[in-house]
Parts: C-alpha cells; structure tokens; sequence
C-alpha cells in the first residue's frame, strides 16, 4: 500500500513540480539570452529594463525553487488530510504512519530534483553555452582525482559523501514534519486556524534556529581539540563528526515532529 500511496503523491505533485522546473529553466534561458544581448552594442532601454526583470525574476525563481517542494507538500497535507477531504483520506484502509512516509519520500525527491534544476539554471545563467561541453570532462577529472586519493582519504570522502546525504534527507523531512506539526496543532482549534498555523510555524522554526546554535555551542564544548588544532590530518574528522552532530540534531527535530503530528492528527483533529 505504501508504493501505491507514492505512485499517487508523484502523480498528483508532478502535474505542479514540472511545469515549476520547465518554468525556472526557460525563465533562465530567457535571462542569459538577454544578457549576451545587452553585451552587444547600443541597447534601447526598454531591451534594458527586460534584461534587468529577467535578473530580479531569475532570482526571485531560485527562491521559490527552494520553498516550492515544502509548501507544496504542506498544502496537499493540509488539504488531503486535515480539511474536508480528511473525511475521506483517514477512512482509507492506510495506516497514518504510511501516509507521512510516502509523502516525506515524495517531498525528498522533488527536492533533490530542485536542487539539480536550481544547478543547472545556476550553470547556465553563469556560463556560456559552449562551456557545456566541458561538463563531461569536469566530471571525468572530478572522479580521476577521487580514485587518486589514497585509500583513507578515499574512505574519509565516501564517509562524508554519504553524511552529507543523510543530512539532506534528515533536513527535508524535519522541515516538512515542522510545518505537518503545525498544521496539525493549528487545524485542532475550533477558529482561526490558519492564523494558528501561521503562529506556530514562525515559532517552530525560530525554535529549530536556537536549537541549531545552541547544538553547535555544545558540539565545539565536546569535542574541543579537534578544532583548537585543526590541520589537513584531523580536518576529515572534524567535518565528519560536525555532520554526525548535525544529523543527531535533525533526527530529535524529525521524532518531535512526527510524535507532534500523529498525535494531533490522531487525537485532537477538528475537520468541522
């Protein structure tokens, strides 16, 4: 059940998350055809002001890659779940657990395939086009000078390779069970519930952010000297036991909202 809960989440959000990727590409190529443009001879100013709403838009479009997995995902949690159609989704024969977990895997992938779609945009808008064609020697020089590595330092990179991917997903999915947390509580009032979420996911957040400096506060005062002498031997070290840090952090962040949601959702949601 959870595979056709996931075929179902990709169905429903691709018809939003590719036309967003399409959009942000051709807002791109849009942008740095008007820039090659602009670097020509005399140009009208009304060719100038395009050139320059394309930048703002072109910006504007990385942020809202950002957000666009989170909100969208939000939104089909709140719609789906805690408006009128919970009425219907929480008769289904699926249990609630399944339903997060195919939806925090839905919300993971599109958020890696912003990522990619935010590089590449990043890629064109900062290149020309003929500098593709170097792309396949870059990634091929990339992966000569890894297997080059001696073996612990090969180990060390695979170890941070590997954190580093933890970290993304641990960080997607406490971001997306915050704002489910919030929601949840938010939608258990009788008024005013939306005014609530808002409330809650401002304070939520600006909790994760006390937590997160208050955690690396902490992790300098555990392990003090792999920073006071910090070289190029215990460097691998340090960045490997910060990330484990990190995903310590992530993952309390992650059960916390779980514990949060299931529990409003289960026990205190008000569809009426």
């Amino acid at each position: 059940m959870l595979s056709k809960l996931i075929k179902h989440e990709f169905r429903a959000t691709s018809r939003i998350m590719w036309p967003v990727f399409l959009g942000m590409l051709a807002l791109t190529a849009l942008m740095r055809f008007s820039q090659l443009l602009l670097n020509g001879g005399h140009i009208p100013w009304l060719l100038q002001l395009i050139g320059v709403l394309l930048v703002i838009g072109f910006v504007m479009g990385l942020f809202a890659l950002a957000f666009a997995p989170l909100v969208l995902s939000a939104c089909r949690w709140r719609d789906h779940v805690l408006k009128d159609e919970g009425y219907l989704t929480l008769t289904l024969p699926v249990s609630l657990h399944q339903l997060l977990i195919s939806k925090l895997i839905v919300s993971a992938v599109w958020y890696a395939a912003a990522f990619i779609v935010g590089l590449l945009s990043l890629l064109i808008a900062a290149s020309g086009w003929s500098t593709f064609q170097y792309v396949p020697d870059l990634f091929n020089d990339v992966f000569t000078a890894f297997f080059g590595m001696e073996a612990s330092l090969r180990s060390h990179a695979l170890l941070i390779v590997f954190e580093l991917f933890c970290n993304f997903v641990f960080a997607v999915s406490a971001a997306e069970l915050v704002v489910y947390a919030a929601y949840s509580i938010g939608y258990s009032f009788n008024k005013r519930k939306e005014l609530w979420t808002v409330i809650l996911i401002l304070v939520f957040f600006q909790l994760a952010q006390f937590t997160a400096i208050a955690m690396i506060g902490l992790f300098i005062q555990t392990f003090p000297d792999t920073w006071i002498s910090l070289d190029a031997n215990n460097l691998p070290t340090g960045i490997e036991l910060l990330l484990l840090w990190g995903m310590l952090g992530e993952l309390l962040f992650c059960a916390i909202g779980y514990a949060v949601t299931w529990y409003f959702t289960t026990k205190k949601l008000n569809l009426e």
